[in-house]
């Protein structure tokens, strides 16, 4: 079966957040916000592990009356329940998933909901197609400079 790879590499960590950056097949998407990451969980406020998982699109259970579509929704996430991909600015918004965003901040990504389009979209074609959709998600060491994706 042909696989879509998302890469979520994780490259700024702040006292409130992590950021990183989004790439499918190898391409840039967009940037992405989590909670920091910890030793120990905290439900609610801590990243997910690094790791690989595979993503569906499910309603989810949390929002489904505000969501009237299907979110990318990561499976066997060890000792975490629902884990989501979708909209969203801050940490507050996050409670354990991981947002998307087209620009990226200290502490904050922005435009949001176009940079959830873009994914779903693309997380929808490989799926109509017949392809199984995967995130790897890695650490990587503090980076300085955060670019803007015009």
């Amino acid at each position: 079966m042909e696989i879509m790879n998302l890469l979520l590499t994780r490259n700024q960590f702040s006292k409130t957040c992590t950021i990183g950056e989004l790439f499918i097949d190898g391409k840039f998407l967009c940037f992405t916000l989590e909670d920091i990451l910890r030793d120990k969980k905290i439900w609610g406020e801590t990243s997910i592990p690094a790791g690989k998982y595979k993503i569906t699109l499910e309603y989810s259970p949390k929002f489904t009356p505000r969501y009237k579509t299907k979110l990318p929704f990561l499976h066997n996430v060890p000792n975490y329940q629902n884990i989501l991909m979708h909209r969203g600015n801050t940490h507050l918004d996050t409670h354990g998933c991981i947002l998307v965003g087209l620009k990226a901040n200290k502490e904050s990504i922005e435009n949001s909901k176009e940079a959830f389009n873009l994914l779903i979209s693309k997380i929808k074609e490989a799926i109509e197609i017949g392809k199984e959709v995967w995130i790897e998600i890695e650490n990587r060491p503090f980076q300085e400079e955060l670019k803007d994706v015009k």
